[in-house]
This record gives structure tokens, sequence and C-alpha cells, in this order.
């Protein structure tokens, strides 16, 4: 999966961007033709320079598979949870495209045996 990676009131470390690059890497298992050209935008950041503590990294991955877009959006105290919690959230809306789109192909199969 290609991706294109912008940062807002944060600075990309290798580690930080060692760690996006493997969790993108690894929802495409949950991409039904891996080969297809799929678009990823990952956005992450801080969400004011004024706030210290709390809730204040954001994290934002949009998708673009042939025919769906999926979204995913989550805040955190650490840019790492924000980036984990963005993974599980896309993870488990492609695995229920995938499912889907399995399910869908399965039916048209049994279709054209009752015929």
């Amino acid at each position: 999966m290609k991706f294109s990676l912008k940062t807002t009131n944060l600075e990309l470390t290798p580690d930080l961007s060692s760690h996006i690059e493997t969790t993108m890497n690894s929802l495409d298992k949950f991409i039904e033709n891996a080969d297809s050209v799929v678009r990823a935008w990952v956005e992450i950041g801080r969400i004011s320079q004024h706030h210290r503590s709390g809730k204040i990294y954001r994290a934002e991955v949009q998708v673009h598979l042939l025919g769906k877009s999926v979204r995913s959006e989550a805040v955190a105290k650490t840019i790492f949870q924000a980036i984990n919690e963005v993974k599980d959230e896309l993870q488990r809306e492609l695995k229920q495209y995938k499912g889907k789109k399995i399910a869908e192909r399965k039916r048209g199969g049994r279709r054209n045996l009752k015929k």
C-alpha cells in the first residue's frame, strides 16, 4: 500500500516514521487485492501547541480502495497510542469490507449453480 504522510505541529522522527510504516504495512493483509493501487493518506500531529497534557495527539488515516473509502481518526495521550487506535479501527473496517466482498462472490457463485 502506498501512503502519503503529513505531520502537524510535530517533528517526524525516524522511530515514529518506521512505526507508521510497519503499522500501515500490517494492514495489507486485509486488502483483498494487494497488487491493485491502494492509496492511503496519514495525518498525525498535536492538536495544539498550547496544551501540555491529556489527549493532545491525533492520528487520521484515509484509505481509498476500489469503490470504497475508509476513514479512521483517533486522539490519545501519546502519538503511538493514537496510531495504534487508528490501526485497530481500520483493521476492523477493512475486515468487514473484505468479508462483504467474499460473501458477495460466494453468493454470486451459488446463484449460478441453482440455474
